[in-house]
């Protein structure tokens, strides 16, 4: 989509793009430190998100996190609690019709393609 792939800046601020939001309003939550640093350098928010046994029981890279990542914890769950500051129920059912709070459409989603 992007014709750039991660860790080139160009993937994450494109995807942010598509999004219609600026990197800075988009977070990454990811396993990898490597793409955790490339999201941050293009002024992504990250979060990273512990699979100590993603490549098996051997698995010796991306244990912990490598950096002062903004979340850190171990599975999703925890990533959406802490983004909402409390506990969440169980879904019961999506209201499409309502926007999003707190994001900033842009206006020029091509100008963060290049």
């Amino acid at each position: 989509m992007f014709q750039a792939y991660k860790p080139d800046p160009a993937a994450y601020t494109g995807a942010a793009a598509m999004l219609r939001l600026h990197a800075g309003e988009v977070m990454l939550a990811a396993a990898h430190n490597y793409d955790l640093q490339a999201a941050r350098d293009a002024g992504m928010a990250t979060a990273f998100v512990r699979r100590a046994t993603e490549h098996g029981l051997n698995q010796k890279t991306d244990l912990e996190p490598a950096s002062d990542w903004d979340i850190r914890v171990d599975d999703f769950i925890q990533v959406a609690q802490r983004l909402t500051a409390e506990p969440l129920a169980p879904p019961t059912g999506l209201n499409r019709n309502v926007p999003p709070t707190g994001t900033r459409a842009i206006e020029e989603p091509q100008q963060y393609l290049a």
